[in-house]
């Protein structure tokens, strides 16, 4: 399974940082002038030297004037250069375990499309209000909709809170009855006319369908990073006309599918409540 992405600039400073880093360090290291004291040049070439106690006057006197020479002293630009590497890489570790938690918080809530806010927080060593506050971070992400509800303490995926109409034929008295259920219902619906419940397995059939289009369906539409920043680099409006299509495409896609499913979960339901009342 591909890594989920969610920042993005965390991999570019780390790589940013990596090369900065070690060209600094290929220039300190592998320049003469950090093992000698001073630089000499003529007018064809150049040579290095070290002091050995004596004097910048002293050298010159003994080597001519004719000669220019430079005293090298610290690499203080480049070590400048190496520390900005290493400043890149901090962020970008930064960004890195940031992302590395939030992505365990998605991870989950995709396994179980529910959990409760402190069995979760205790499951993933993550504090409450890290999650809470990043999941507006997760929902921002596409095939990514999760609510929060505050009075049951609990996060859900929003797909299991929106109604959908379905028609429920009753086992026991053999009436048809339309009816509005959610995927959150904690109990199958009961016929309008006896009472009777449904099968205990229409709601989990239906919950687990849909987790199981969000695991494994792949959409059709997806969002090309190296698209968006070239279009970004060329025509800025172009860039956000394309994510905002490529976004509303992929959900307006996974919401057919799971209609799609939904719809033959219910033909299903209504074959095998048609085959037991039969008998």
């Amino acid at each position: 399974m591909k890594r989920k992405n969610i920042y993005n600039v965390d991999s570019i400073f780390i790589i940013l940082g990596i090369v900065v880093v070690v060209v600094g360090l290929i220039s300190i290291f592998a320049d003469p002038r950090t093992y000698y004291d001073y630089t000499i040049w003529d007018d064809r070439s150049f040579s290095f030297e070290n002091a050995e106690g004596r004097s910048m006057e002293v050298l010159q006197s003994e080597l001519g004037s004719s000669l220019v020479i430079v005293e090298n002293g610290f690499p203080l630009f480049r070590t400048i250069i190496v520390l900005t590497g290493v400043l890149f890489m901090f962020f970008g570790i930064k960004y890195r375990r940031r992302e590395n938690k939030i992505i365990a918080i998605w991870d989950a809530l995709e396994r179980t499309g529910e959990a409760h806010l402190q069995p979760l927080s205790m499951a993933l060593n993550i504090p409450q209000n890290f999650i809470l506050k990043h999941l507006e971070t997760i929902n921002a992400q596409q095939d990514a909709y999760f609510v929060w509800l505050p009075e049951e303490k609990k996060i859900m995926d929003g797909r299991f809170n929106v109604p959908y109409k379905v028609a429920i034929d009753c086992a026991g008295c053999g009436n048809k009855s339309n009816q509005e259920i959610t995927l959150s219902m904690q109990s199958a619906p009961e016929c309008a006319y006896c009472g009777r419940s449904a099968s205990t397995h229409l709601i989990q059939d239906l919950k687990d369908q849909v987790l199981a289009q969000q695991m494994h369906q792949k959409q059709k539409t997806k969002f090309n990073v190296a698209v968006f920043v070239i279009l970004l680099l060329l025509f800025w409006p172009a860039a956000l006309l394309y994510l905002f299509v490529t976004k509303s495409k992929g959900i307006q896609a996974h919401a057919g599918l799971i209609k799609g499913e939904l719809d033959k979960l219910m033909e299903e339901h209504k074959s095998s409540s048609s085959n037991s009342q039969s008998v």
